[in-house]
């Protein structure tokens, strides 16, 4: 017996596991409710929970050199005027809204990893593709983008100018004056 035929081979790639936009969400769901799940558990055992990034720093010739660096966690939990844990899962800065609501009631803070660790299963399950679909469509609709679909600059939108060049330049500065009333 070769060595070889104990592998089980598979026609999948790297590359349709990375082209196709669900999985894509789904794994970026489940590294930060790994993270929630990691700062709930340091939570209830009262020790400080800080993610090591990785970042780009400059050095001191000139240069850059990728340095680890600590961040802060922004939890998904929060606390309710009667004093019960919520979860907002959220996609970016904004909540994903599940079945219509912004948040899942946890109750007591001993809880919060079970919760945390069910939401990750149904995201690893799909059960979530609808409602990330839809946060990252809506998050993409406020961008401006090229012809080959790919977003422009950090995806802030600028105000369309008529005409071209200096025409919606000198149109913009119009606009801007009459807005002083000079």
């Amino acid at each position: 017996m070769s060595l070889l035929e104990k592998l089980t081979f598979a026609t999948t790639t790297k590359k349709d596991e990375s082209t196709q936009a669900n999985l894509v969400l789904r794994r970026k769901m489940v590294t930060a409710l790994d993270d929630q799940i990691a700062g709930a558990k340091a939570e209830l055992g009262g020790q400080p929970f800080v993610k090591q990034r990785e970042r780009w720093m400059p050095t001191e010739n000139g240069g850059k050199e990728r340095r680890a660096v600590q961040s802060a966690l922004r939890k998904f939990w929060f606390r309710d005027a009667q004093n019960r844990v919520l979860v907002e899962l959220k996609f970016g800065n904004k909540p994903l809204v599940i079945k219509g609501k912004p948040s899942i009631l946890v109750g007591e803070m001993a809880n919060l990893p079970e919760v945390l660790t069910l939401l990750r299963d149904a995201v690893v399950a799909g059960e979530l593709d609808a409602e990330l679909a839809a946060a990252s469509d809506q998050r993409r609709r406020g961008r401006k983008v090229k012809k080959d679909g790919k977003p422009v600059g950090n995806g802030t939108t600028t105000a369309p100018t008529t005409g071209g060049g200096a025409v919606g330049a000198s149109n913009a500065a119009k606009a801007l004056f009459m807005r002083n009333g000079k």
